[in-house]
């Protein structure tokens, strides 16, 4: 079974044409989904703590750049806290499983 991984070129380009869009064409929440999944791809800290993984039946997060501070990053981006996220992941995978 081949697996297909999002091409980080085509991720980028997208990314750039969200950041340059009038404000409200694209959700903040998108832009910082995106963000970090390209950064997480080429294993630099994430910024809005977005993506994780599955170890051992727990999801852990890619590393985050600065989580003292990423709620407030993600607030701006219209995102709830990193800490009602994950309790969410949690609860889907439960719910799941």
């Amino acid at each position: 079974m081949e697996v297909l991984q999002p091409n980080s070129q085509i991720s980028a380009e997208l990314l750039e044409m969200m950041n340059d869009t009038t404000e409200g064409d694209v959700a903040p929440a998108n832009i910082a989904f995106l963000e970090d999944r390209l950064l997480t791809m080429d294993d630099e800290p994430q910024e809005y703590g977005t993506q994780f993984r599955r170890v051992n039946n727990t999801y852990v997060p890619f590393l985050i750049r600065d989580p003292e501070n990423v709620n407030n990053r993600r607030l701006k981006r219209g995102l709830g806290t990193y800490e009602e996220n994950l309790r969410r992941l949690e609860d889907e995978y439960r719910e799941h499983s």
